[in-house]
């Protein structure tokens, strides 16, 4: 365990450990601090996106704190869903701390298998996440993923997992307090998706090329939690509705837990994306 993660033991949900790789239940994934911004990554424990945003509260020394002071410096955070679930995290910030920057990232799909990486600058190391299939860490920032669970003694030969997307985090350290994190999504069926960075979201019809798009946020009983429906080519002077403050639509913004669904469902968004694959 990094300086940037410390264990708190909890009586009612398991203790945040940055080592935890499998995404199962709602839980505190990772926090940084960004200039004076500071952050926490929520998995919603329900799918890909938070139906309704959790609550994130910071403390220093015991008082509410809404921006980070200069470093060095000890936070304590507290995540809460809406069903009352919750985990807390201390982040520790060493004088030497400086936020990670990741410039891209790779993506290759295989037989229900995936090989993933980002380009990190400096002395880093990427810890990997999934919402579900199985991965081995290749090197200080790539993994090989599969759909299926890894063989054990009791399973030697475990069943594919469902087809559809899943959610893979890269959390990248610099062992002094400083991170970041990267959505990158793989898939095991044909789609049809619209790739917007890393993420792969679903649509309702085949995207005809890379562009700007205009579409609706449909919540859908899915893997992928929604479904981008009527989705249009957009003009160059054509704007989306504000979901979650932000237009451009960030799908980050909805499954980091900043917003949650109810805030987004029907909305008419701007994105611009690939057809996938």
């Amino acid at each position: 365990m990094t300086a940037v993660l410390a264990l708190l033991v909890l009586a009612c949900s398991p203790p945040f450990d940055e080592t935890r790789k499998d995404l199962v239940g709602f839980r505190l994934v990772g926090m940084a601090a960004e200039g004076t911004t500071l952050r926490a990554l929520v998995w919603s424990g329900e799918g890909a996106y938070h139906s309704v945003a959790p609550t994130v509260a910071w403390t220093i020394d015991g008082e509410a704190v809404t921006a980070a002071p200069a470093a060095p410096f000890t936070a304590l955070v507290r995540v809460e869903s809406a069903a009352g679930e919750f985990e807390e995290g201390e982040l520790v910030i060493e004088e030497a701390a400086v936020v990670p920057v990741v410039s891209g990232f790779t993506r290759e799909m295989g037989d229900n298998a995936a090989t993933v990486a980002v380009t990190a600058d400096g002395d880093t190391t990427t810890r990997w996440k999934a919402s579900r299939g199985a991965f081995t860490e290749t090197g200080p920032h790539a993994a090989d993923w599969t759909q299926a669970d890894l063989p054990t003694e009791d399973e030697p030969d475990p069943a594919p997992g469902d087809p559809g997307p899943a959610a893979l985090i890269a959390l990248t350290l610099d062992g002094h307090g400083g991170t970041t994190w990267t959505w990158i999504d793989v898939a095991t069926d044909a789609g049809p998706y619209l790739a917007v960075g890393g993420r792969l979201l679903p649509v309702d019809a085949a995207v005809p090329a890379e562009g700007r798009y205009l579409a609706t946020l449909t919540p859908a009983d899915t893997l992928a939690g929604l479904v981008l429906t009527d989705l249009v080519p957009a003009g160059d002077t054509d704007t989306g509705e504000l979901v979650c403050g932000l237009d451009p639509f960030d799908a980050d913004a909805l499954a980091d837990g900043r917003c949650g669904l109810d805030e987004a469902a029907g909305a008419r968004v701007l994105l611009t994306g690939a057809p996938w694959p």
